[in-house]
């Protein structure tokens, strides 16, 4: 499921359609309107949702109905919620961030997935960079088109000219060549087009 907090209550996306839940759902408690500022996960996969500027509510995903959260439970929400919500923002001096070809006004948040991504919010929506340590386009003349990093540093690569899947070793030292049926050889062996894209679940036991 895809959980999004908007304006308008808290949907649920599941592939298919969209669900919104609204404070018509908080089963007798109290909710100010249906504004989701901010939310998080917990570890039993309920929802804390910041309504608003300073109340919160724990939405049941089982149920799908609002509850109360006990009152020490609710004053810690608030004020991890709002470490990244600042109601007043657009009243502030406007701050400017360039990120390579990203012109960002007032970043809220920051975050890093396992693959070195940010995900950033700012005032106009949410956007991802993918920083670039160091470019590359050819290995010993060929035109990169695909290329994986195994788990030894050994690469495997693909070029636009060829039909194959060269493989080499961390210094890109040509070690051989894959063939069709997984093996590695000295010579070329075609896979009848281009390799446009790979990827690799290889464990520590696994080689070519």
């Amino acid at each position: 499921m895809i959980w999004i907090a908007t304006y308008n209550g808290l949907n649920r996306f599941d592939g298919y359609r969209f669900v919104t839940f609204m404070a018509a759902d908080a089963n007798g408690l109290s909710m100010p309107s249906d504004r989701i500022r901010k939310m998080e996960l917990t570890a039993d996969n309920n929802i804390i949702c910041l309504i608003d500027d300073d109340n919160v509510a724990l939405f049941n995903t089982r149920t799908c109905r609002y509850e109360e959260l006990e009152p020490k439970d609710k004053m810690a929400a608030i004020a991890r919620l709002r470490v990244h919500h600042n109601p007043n923002l657009w009243k502030e001096k406007a701050v400017y961030t360039n990120l390579g070809n990203l012109h960002l006004k007032n970043i809220r948040r920051d975050d890093v997935d396992r693959q070195g991504n940010h995900w950033l919010i700012d005032d106009h929506g949410v956007f991802v960079a993918t920083p670039v340590h160091e470019r590359g386009t050819r290995i010993n003349d060929e035109e990169v088109r695909a290329m994986i990093r195994l788990h030894d540093g050994t690469i495997l690569a693909s070029g636009r000219s060829s039909k194959q899947v060269m493989v080499y070793d961390s210094a890109f030292h040509l070690i051989g060549y894959v063939h069709p049926d997984g093996r590695l050889g000295k010579t070329p062996a075609s896979f009848g087009d281009q390799p446009y894209c790979s990827t690799s679940h290889a464990t520590a036991n696994t080689s070519i």
